[in-house]
């Protein structure tokens, strides 16, 4: 219980801080969107460390593989639509 309190106290800062980057115009441009970027990336690894429990198995990692495998396969799909889309 105490590791999903964690986790959903950690989600809510990023998120307000994400919010109030935007809402109260602390950044402008291009440092906006880093910020905005890093946040989303720290959001994700809280989001998989603390409720998929991504890093915690034994031996096999079989969820961390499987994830990875996902993970490969969606940046070939979005990458290769961006470079189809480009050209």
């Amino acid at each position: 219980m105490k590791k999903y309190v964690t986790g959903f106290i950690s989600s809510l800062i990023i998120t307000f801080c994400a919010f109030g980057s935007v809402e109260f115009g602390w950044f402008d441009g291009l440092t906006l969107l880093l910020i905005l970027g890093l946040l989303a990336l720290v959001q994700a690894i809280v989001q998989l460390y603390y409720f998929l429990h991504l890093g915690e198995e034994l031996k096999p990692r079989v969820r961390l593989m499987t994830f990875s495998f996902m993970l490969l396969i969606l940046i070939i799909i979005v990458g290769g639509s961006l470079c189809i889309m480009h050209h």
